[in-house]
This record gives C-alpha cells, sequence and structure tokens, in this order.
C-alpha cells in the first residue's frame, strides 16, 4: 500500500518510446539540447546530461553524494558512493575531466539536489575517491572482517574530512546520515567467480554480501529508539495533564474550566494510541524472510519492511513530540499565572516557548486542536524548533531571563 501511495501502479515503458543513446549523442527536449555523456568510474552503466542552457550537469552518482545538512559557510560537503563491484577510481578521474572541460556552473545530484562550486568540490571527489582506493587495498587480506573494518575506516574518514569541513553537527547526527552510504560503500565480493584452471569453465556463485541485512538491522535498530523516545514523550505529556501526577501544579488536563472543557485530555489520548502504534511497528522486521525465486532468494532482509516501519514511527513520533510541546507552553502560562514576576524561562526554553506561541494560542475554551497540531508539527519536522534554540543558546552555558 504505501508503495502504491508513493509510486502508484508501475507499468514498463513500451520499447517504442525507448531511446538508447551513445556517448556524446545529443537530444533535444523541447528548446532545451541535452548531452550524453558516458561517465564509468562510479559504475559502468552510468551517463551524465549536460545541460548548456543552464551550464549544469545531470549527475546521477557520478558526482557523488551530498547532504544539505552538512551545508555551511564553506559551502556543500561532497562524498564518493560506489557499487561492489563496478567502482573504477581511474574511470571516475576521467569522468570528472570531462566533467570540468565544460566549465559547468552547477550539478544536478540525484543525492541530494543542487551543488554549486564544482571545482572545489570535484577536487574533494577527487581526494575520496583516492582515499577509497587506498582503504580498500589496505584491507584487501582482512577475510571475513573486511567488511565491519571498511565500515569502521570509511566512517572515520568521513567524520574527519566532514571536521576539515567545519562541520558542526554532533556526530551522532553525522553518522546517522553517513550510515547507510558507508555501509553500501563497504559492501565487497558479490558474485564470487569460481575459474576452473584445466576447463577455463567459470562458476558463478552469490555471495550474498551485497545484502540488505545490514541496514534492515539499523533500520529496525532505529524504529525501537523512536518509539522509546515516543514513549518517554507520552509519559510526560500525561503528567502535564494529570494533577494527581504533577502534585497538583497544574489543573487536570491543563484547563481551569474542567467538566465543560476536556482540555488536553484528548490529546494525550492522541500520544498514547499513536505511541502504541509505535510498540507494534517495532517489531523487527529483519528476524523474518520468506525464501522466494523457488529457493534461489533463500534469505532476504526484509530492508525496504523495515525503512518503511521506521519511517511511520518516526512521523507518529513527530506528532507525538508536538502534542507535549503544545501541553508545556500551556503548562508554561499556568505557571507564569501563578508565579507572576518570578516565573522564569530558561536561555533555550524561552525561544522554543516563543516560537510555538506565535502558531499557536493558549487553549482557554475546548476548539479544534489539530490545526495547531500541525503547526507545531511542522516546527519539529522542518528543524525550525531546533534552530531557533541552537541560535540563541548555542554552545554556551544555559542562563536564565
Amino acid at each position: 500500500e504505501e508503495l502504491l501511495r508513493l509510486f502508484g501502479y508501475l507499468e514498463p515503458v513500451p520499447v517504442e518510446r525507448i531511446r538508447a543513446v551513445t556517448d556524446g549523442e545529443i537530444v533535444h527536449l523541447d528548446k532545451r539540447e541535452l548531452k550524453f555523456i558516458d561517465s564509468p568510474g562510479h559504475a559502468r552503466h552510468h551517463y551524465c546530461v549536460w545541460d548548456a542552457s543552464s551550464r549544469g550537469f545531470f549527475s546521477g552518482d557520478a558526482f557523488g553524494l551530498s547532504y544539505r545538512e552538512f551545508d555551511n559557510a564553506n559551502g556543500a560537503f561532497i562524498l564518493p558512493t560506489t557499487t561492489p563491484v563496478q567502482f573504477d577510481p581511474q574511470g571516475w578521474h576521467r569522468t570528472l575531466d570531462r566533467m570540468l572541460e565544460h566549465e559547468p556552473e552547477q550539478v544536478y545530484l540525484t543525492h541530494f539536489g543542487r551543488v554549486r562550486q564544482i571545482p572545489a568540490l570535484a577536487a574533494n571527489l577527487r581526494q575520496g575517491i583516492d582515499a577509497y582506493s587506498e582503504i580498500a587495498r589496505r584491507h584487501a587480506g582482512d577475510g571475513r572482517a573486511r567488511h565491519a573494518n571498511l565500515v569502521q575506516v570509511l566512517t572515520e574518514d568521513a567524520l574527519r574530512r566532514l571536521a576539515v569541513h567545519g562541520c558542526k553537527l554532533p556526530e551522532a547526527r553525522s553518522r546517522e546520515l553517513l550510515a547507510m552510504d558507508i555501509e553500501l560503500n563497504a559492501v565487497t565480493d558479490n558474485p564470487l567467480l569460481f575459474i576452473d584452471d584445466a576447463s577455463g569453465e567459470i562458476t558463478v556463485l552469490s555471495g550474498g554480501n551485497f545484502h540488505g541485512e545490514p541496514l534492515a538491522i539499523a533500520m529496525d535498530y532505529l524504529a525501537i529508539a523512536l518509539a522509546e523516545m515516543g514513549n518517554i514523550s507520552e509519559r510526560r505529556t500525561m503528567r502535564l495533564t494529570d494533577e494527581a501526577s504533577n502534585a497538583g501544579v497544574l489543573p487536570a488536563f491543563l484547563t481551569e474550566k474542567g467538566g465543560l472543557n476536556s482540555g488536553f485530555m484528548i490529546t494525550q489520548y492522541t500520544a498514547a494510541a499513536l505511541a502504541t502504534e509505535n510498540k507494534v511497528l517495532a517489531h523487527p522486521a529483519s528476524v523474518d524472510t520468506i525464501p522466494t525465486s523457488a529457493n534461489v532468494e533463500d534469505h532476504v532482509s526484509m530492508g525496504a519492511t523495515a525503512a518503511l516501519k521506521a519511517r511511520q514511527i518516526l512521523d507518529n513520533v513527530e506528532h507525538i513530540l508536538a502534542i507535549e510541546l503544545l501541553a508545556a507552553a500551556q503548562g508554561i502560562d499556568f505557571r507564569r499565572r501563578a508565579l507572576g514576576i518570578d516565573a522564569r524561562l530558561g536561555a533555550g526554553t524561552t525561544p522554543a516557548y516563543d516560537l510555538i506561541r506565535q502558531h499557536a494560542p493558549f487553549i482557554e475554551e475546548d476548539t479544534l486542536l489539530y490545526p495547531y497540531i500541525d503547526a507545531v508539527h511542522a516546527l519539529v519536522t522542518s528543524g525550525e524548533l531546533v534552530r531557533v534554540v541552537t541560535d540563541t543558546v548555542g554552545d554556551r552555558p544555559a542562563v536564565t531571563r
């Protein structure tokens, strides 16, 4: 159902609509002239498309990948991405040479978005390609430990380069963003080819190394961690709304007119329902497998299911957090009424509260709350809430006003 929602019905493209292009061939699309350039290195099947009108390349993965979260005053951060069996460092350098001959002003990455400052990024990408080559040679004889060693070393290399780039993200967040790409870049040896010295006969066996299990386990682990975060947030909302749990510091259900008004009662129901749904979704998909293709695909990772479940849990938790933030802002207003001029907020709490109040008012009487939940949810998912807090607090110790 989720696949259908995202992509609709997938139908084969009629063969008469397929055009196979050759290196250097030009295709006219409306008034634009698109030039196709063979671009091996990341993989042998890649083409880049040069758009002279925008002076930009549509690069696929041939110009690496770049997360917007790593952007800073120094520009974008670029990272090579490789396939298990077709990584060709020298071919990739030649591809970059051909791209730079066009003096592009921008490159449109499949992963993710548009980047500028192309000569500088190309130089960084070349350094990354050479570093990957050296790492691969250094660990060629590691045997069974090779995959784990490559993941560790590639992660350390990326974190070191991010530090040089001036990245200020917490290391845990950087590792989270890089985890899937590092895992794919560390995969090796699929398929396995055995050549008989006497007859020359080649036997091809699937090594199972290009396998989604490590990613599936990571997605399951993420789902469990997110579900626990939702549990904690919902319990905080419960304490805010239950006067017995907060020692009567706040009125029941965060409303002064109980009986006629249910206040935040139903929002806590909603948070509890979402947290409960997460407990079901957090069951790991990677522990299950059903053999397919006449038992040829004898162990599948269930990685796609794990990722879809993790994404649903993430959305649920973001809504749970939005409910908690609304309840917390309501509670702050009641405490301010009780304490008067003695009421103080922390240096980080103040901008968070002010931002929430720009989008959601104090709730005097029952009203539709979902528009306010949606508004605060947008603040959570966009990163705006975190931004206003970090812009105020930064790395300084918290103070009050």
